[in-house]
């Protein structure tokens, strides 16, 4: 991944023109210049006029995070993913999206989600008592959705539950019955060290693929399935 943002960061062949596409990729900052501000609320008031907040939205930055650099962000706003498409590979395609569309919805307006949770009552012949509960959500308002694709995950496809009134009696279609154990904590992926990392203030953005690395060279680790 960072040898594709630093092919993106150098330069890729825009027409006759060579462009770096994205701002320096080894940092953490969150802090954006007030020109990128500027550009970016421009652009999502001609795009999404709707989604335009009254204000620019400022994030904390950690205490331990680098801040000599701006954040990851496009150089240039107006290069869409979709309008340069043809100009990368498809794993640059993909990494400059994401980069894109995170930048861009870092400043748009919060979706707004409506829940509804249903409590269903069971009684058994032998009397005992049981309490299902079934959560649903549905998406309201998109906000910086709208700019989002490539980043679209589960938390924007939407659980729809029938709309029964309360007090009704539903009938029972089928039983299953199971039984579950608890499990032993889950293996590191490379995600899951990197957040250990963090959490424990080791390294930087900069060293934590070399960690890695090193990890696996000395056999400390051995990795299987990506565990």
């Amino acid at each position: 991944t960072m040898q594709i943002a630093q092919q993106l960061y150098e330069g890729v062949a825009i027409g006759s023109t060579r462009i770096g596409l994205i701002t320096y990729m080894r940092t953490d900052s969150t802090r954006i210049s007030a020109v990128a501000i500027d550009e970016v609320r421009r652009f999502i008031g001609q795009n999404y006029p709707a989604e335009l907040p009254g204000e620019a939205a400022v994030y904390a930055t950690e205490g331990k995070a680098q801040d000599a650099h701006e954040a990851i962000r496009p150089t240039m706003i107006e290069y869409t993913p979709d309008s340069i498409k043809d100009q990368l590979t498809k794993d640059q395609h993909k990494l400059y999206a994401i980069i894109w569309e995170r930048f861009v919805s870092s400043q748009m307006s919060n979706a707004k989600i409506r829940s509804t949770a249903m409590e269903l009552g069971v009684k058994a012949a032998d009397g005992s008592e049981g309490l299902f509960r079934v959560n649903a959500s549905k998406i309201v308002e998109r906000g910086f959705y709208k700019a989002i694709k490539v980043l679209a995950s589960k938390e924007e496809k939407e659980t729809l539950i029938p709309e029964i009134p309360v007090g009704e009696t539903v009938k029972v279609e089928k039983l299953r019955s199971e039984q579950h154990f608890t499990q032993g904590p889950a293996r590191f992926t490379d995600a899951s060290i990197i957040k250990a990392l963090e959490e424990q203030g080791i390294g930087r953005p900069s060293t934590y693929a070399p960690i890695i690395s090193v990890l696996l060279e000395r056999y400390y680790v051995t990795r299987e399935n990506r565990q």
